[in-house]
């Protein structure tokens, strides 16, 4: 999906370590930015490089490319759960 869209805010850059499935340690780099198209707000995930990138501001308007995906889980009661996972694939400025 593809969205022209505004950021409202930026949050900072979150960094973890992971062992990959070769037992080789890398690290995990994302993002978060609230996004808004001026009715809808919401809140998406840049992860990698791009998560680094110094020419995102606040009030800049760009073209976004998503991906969403929806996922089942399961509380600590037991109960079912229902997530909207939106992830940042490119960014056209």
């Amino acid at each position: 999906m593809e969205k022209i869209m505004t950021i409202q805010h930026i949050m900072p850059v979150t960094e973890r370590q992971y062992t990959d499935k070769y037992g080789q340690l890398q690290n995990f780099v994302s993002r978060g930015l609230l996004l808004s198209d001026g009715i809808d707000s919401l809140y998406a995930e840049i992860t990698g490089e791009n998560a680094r990138r110094t020419d995102l501001k606040e009030g800049l308007t760009c073209n976004f490319s998503f991906g969403i995906m929806s996922r089942r889980w399961e509380d600590k009661n037991h109960q079912e759960r229902y997530s909207n996972d939106i992830t940042i694939y490119r960014i056209g400025l």
